[in-house]
């Protein structure tokens, strides 16, 4: 029962990386501080605060409680799969647009709250950031092999398992956010209002970013490297593969095919015949073999004394000479 996302580790992941480490290194700090999960939250009583748009923002990496951070760990931790497909600068504007969006959702909600004098404290974690990759892990994420233990269960039912243990943890609160998370998700996903287009991190303070922490989150390739991230990507690469070498193929039939007219149309006017003559005779005393038919041949699969016979058998007539070596 595994999910294959590739090679394991933070290879080609480091914003998986940095944002694991940053959510987990935080909480660990807010546990020894001893720091309650009241003073962590968002509650509408603190909207009228100045930092309260920070704050905000901050709480999307801070966990309430170890658990908590456990499980989101986790579920991040397979969907670097998805920094691997789409690239760090795409996944981080993913990230980007998700923390946005959905501070841009509490406040509207918390605002809704105060104004029906309501309480309603958000759950503190990277719950925008888990449920929005849970819609194109839900979407576009190949099931993987059944467990041999439990029958119809696989890893992604175990990301889904936990997922939703982290959405109900507490409540409402943390169910709000996980809702709001999954919005995020389905926005950027379908890039409605065309969100990937306008809503990123620009490019200047990303590449500042990426140069001062570049190395201390970048890993190192793995000694035994798949030829892609995921069977998906692999089999992508099959196919583009297969496709180039048909396209290949194809065009050397067609200029195999082109030649041998241009060579019979010259023979025909040549020597006023409806064929080259000693076709068919094995007339290899008189018969030069072309040196670019034999490579045309020879690029086909077939090897040089063979390409070579055929040639001399059928007067340099390229498609008997082909007929030649299929028949042979």
């Amino acid at each position: 029962m595994s999910v294959d996302t590739g090679p394991s580790g933070f290879y080609r992941s480091p914003v998986t990386k940095g944002l694991i480490l940053t959510s987990c290194v935080a909480t660990a700090g807010v546990a020894l501080v001893g720091t309650s999960s009241q003073e962590l939250g968002v509650s509408a009583e603190v909207m009228s605060h100045p930092t309260f748009v920070l704050r905000l923002l901050s709480s999307q990496f801070v966990c309430d409680n170890l658990h908590s951070c456990a499980i989101s760990s986790i579920i991040l931790y397979t969907f670097r799969v998805f920094e691997r497909r789409y690239g760090s600068r795409k996944f981080s504007n993913a990230l980007f647009s998700s923390a946005v969006l959905s501070t841009g959702m509490h406040i509207g909600i918390l605002a809704l709250y105060r104004y029906r004098r309501m309480q309603l404290q958000l759950a503190t974690g990277p719950y925008s950031f888990v449920f929005s990759l849970l819609i194109p892990f839900f979407l576009d994420f190949p099931t993987s092999s059944q467990s041999a233990v439990i029958p119809f269960f696989t890893m992604k039912t175990f990301i889904y398992l936990l997922a939703g243990q982290l959405a109900v943890s507490q409540g409402l609160n943390s169910l709000v956010c996980a809702i709001t998370g999954m919005l995020t998700g389905l926005l950027w996903r379908f890039n409605l209002l065309s969100l990937q287009e306008w809503l990123v991190i620009p490019i200047g303070i990303a590449d500042a970013v990426g140069n001062i922490l570049a190395p201390l989150l970048i890993t190192p390739s793995p000694s035994h490297l798949p030829s892609g991230g995921t069977l998906q990507i692999q089999r992508e690469q099959y196919l583009d593969e297969q496709e180039r070498l048909l396209v290949q193929y194809s065009q050397q039939f067609q200029q195999v095919y082109t030649n041998q007219r241009m060579n019979r149309r010259a023979r025909q006017n040549n020597n006023h015949q409806p064929f080259p003559d000693g076709i068919g005779m094995g007339n290899s005393t008189s018969t030069v073999v072309q040196e670019q038919q034999v490579q045309q041949l020879m690029e086909m699969g077939f090897t040089r004394q063979a390409a070579t016979h055929a040639l001399t058998q059928s007067n340099n007539n390229l498609e008997m000479a082909m007929n030649i070596l299929v028949s042979d």
